[in-house]
């Protein structure tokens, strides 16, 4: 799905919406203020989707006036989605509740840190989660749309796809890093989980990339190293490609290319060019600095959320040379990155912090 609006002039809003079938009519629907939710099938014939080949008749645009919302200039809670995939294309921003800024949070766990995630959508009128599940022109319409003035992103799609988009439409860029171990031990116990529940669409959601370990999860005595190492050691090609190196590929290669050493330093300085990188293991730091820098207490008081199983798996896999082999890069730019990061929360101080830009790494 592409879309774009075009424009919020209060008394009209207007855009278009193509879905993945270019010759589909698509409908929007429409949440206003209190009234209750209302399908707007496309309204507005727009020539210039079908010249440039983006829709097969132009019968894709909408207009919203005070025909179809009654004092839509006056309203301040406006919400539109695209109906079949029910994701969010516009709402309005509201200066005394909104951030006016666009921010994206690199965060490469399977299962991200609820409370923050919770605590930093609150300030902003458009946030959208686990973004790297949307198809490639859906990203790209969310990160370069104009009418987004205060918008957050959270999740791990390419950096290499998205960054020209990132640094062109101005994002504040900060990425959340984790112990390699622990990344690999919570997505296999999230597997089992999404194997067991009744309702593992949830779950799923967490974990767009790796659905196809399932069966090899299935397999798995979590608490026997013996079934561990002799499990790892049967993985099938597909299955390494996917286990292995998932933060340096996400961070320095591109789709469908895999990690090598030299990615590492690839990463390291993508990493740098960001405005902030933290660790879970220094995240009140991350906190107060991600707060500083965008000058808001954005993250209250969030916490990192150690889970048991978690760890105790992460401790076993750190003893398996297979594991180990297949995350060597992860492994890698995690310490670098760690050392970098204490190094930046060792010296950090508001005169620091203003001075340059708060980034945690130095630069490359």
């Amino acid at each position: 799905m592409q879309f774009s609006i075009d424009v919020d002039a209060g008394t009209v809003i207007s855009g278009w919406v193509v879905l993945e079938n270019p010759g589909e009519i698509p409908t929007i629907i429409v949440e206003a203020g209190d009234n209750p939710p209302f399908e707007l099938p496309a309204n507005v014939n727009r020539p210039d989707l079908k010249d440039v080949g983006l829709h097969a008749t132009g019968m894709a645009g909408f207009q919203i006036d005070g025909s179809i919302v009654p004092n839509v200039e006056s309203l301040k809670s406006i919400c539109l989605r695209e109906k079949i995939s029910n994701i969010e294309i516009y709402r309005r921003f509201d200066i005394k509740k909104n951030l006016e800024r666009r921010v994206f949070v690199y965060t490469f766990s399977s299962l991200s840190q609820r409370e923050m995630i919770r605590s930093i959508t609150r300030k902003f009128s458009s946030s959208y989660l686990n973004i790297e599940r949307y198809p490639y022109e859906t990203i790209n319409a969310i990160l370069n749309s104009p009418t987004f003035r205060s918008v957050v992103c959270i999740g791990r799609p390419s950096y290499m796809r998205y960054a020209g988009a990132l640094a062109a439409q101005g994002f504040f860029k900060s990425a959340l890093l984790r112990d390699p171990f622990e990344e690999l031990a919570e997505r296999l116990l999230l597997l089992r989980l999404a194997s067991r529940t009744q309702n593992p669409t949830l779950v799923e959601q967490q974990l767009s990339g790796f659905m196809q370990l399932r069966p090899f999860v299935d397999r798995l005595d979590f608490n026997s190293d013996r079934d561990l190492r002799f499990a790892f050691r049967a993985l099938t090609m597909e299955q390494k490609a996917c286990i292995s190196n998932p933060v340096t590929r996400i961070l320095a290669c591109e789709i469908g290319e895999m990690a090598e050493r030299r990615h590492v330093g690839l990463a390291l300085d993508h990493l740098s060019k960001m405005e902030l990188v933290g660790t879970m293991t220094q995240f009140e730091a991350f906190r107060t600095m991600f707060n500083s820098l965008l000058g808001e207490e954005i993250i209250l008081h969030a916490e990192h959320q150690d889970v048991k199983p978690v760890s105790e798996l992460a401790k076993r896999l750190s003893g398996i040379n297979t594991v180990v082999q297949l995350i060597e890069h992860d492994l890698a730019l995690y310490s670098y990155a760690e050392e970098a990061v204490l190094e930046g929360v060792s010296t950090w101080n508001a005169d620091i912090g203003q001075k340059n830009g708060g980034s945690a790494f130095p630069d490359a």
